[in-house]
């Protein structure tokens, strides 16, 4: 073999390594729930923040939470992990202008669909479908010290 060859091949094969190391990467992660979630409207919500919360608990730590969904009432929001294994959706939704609108009514009961993806976007796949009674959930007034509901 050349030199020429045996670069070319292992070329191909660090490209073939590459493809699966991508492929074991874009897969969602195995997520369950653990305990029963919460839906909570957000008592007057302010400009561009969220209208509603979606609190719950899984069975492992997530290193990107936003590959968990939890959609209601059409709308979905952007999960974060707010302790090991606890998360909060927050979902937004505002007019045109950027005021905030209501996603749910506290307590009135909704479906909440929860999804799983490779990563921040991509396909989701529904893992659980819960019937909640939203709550209302009224922000700290004291400055800096904002704190959200907890699993």
């Amino acid at each position: 073999m050349t030199s020429r060859t045996l670069t070319a091949t292992a070329t191909a094969v660090a490209a073939l390594a590459a493809c699966g190391a991508t492929a074991q990467a874009a897969q969602a992660p195995a997520f369950h729930l653990v305990g029963t979630p919460q839906l909570y409207t957000i008592d007057q919500p302010r400009a561009g923040g969220p209208s509603a919360y979606v609190v719950f608990a899984g069975d492992r730590h997530l290193h990107e939470p936003r590959s968990i969904v939890a959609r209601v009432a059409g709308r979905s929001g952007r999960t974060y992990s707010v302790s090991d294994r606890c998360y909060r959706s927050a979902i937004v939704h505002e007019t045109g202008q950027g005021g905030p609108l209501p996603v749910v009514k506290a307590g009135q009961r909704y479906t909440v669909t929860f999804s799983v993806r490779a990563g921040a976007t991509g396909a989701k796949t529904t893992i659980a479908t819960r019937r909640l009674v939203a709550r209302t959930w009224t922000p700290s007034s004291t400055p800096g010290s904002l704190k959200t509901p907890r699993c």
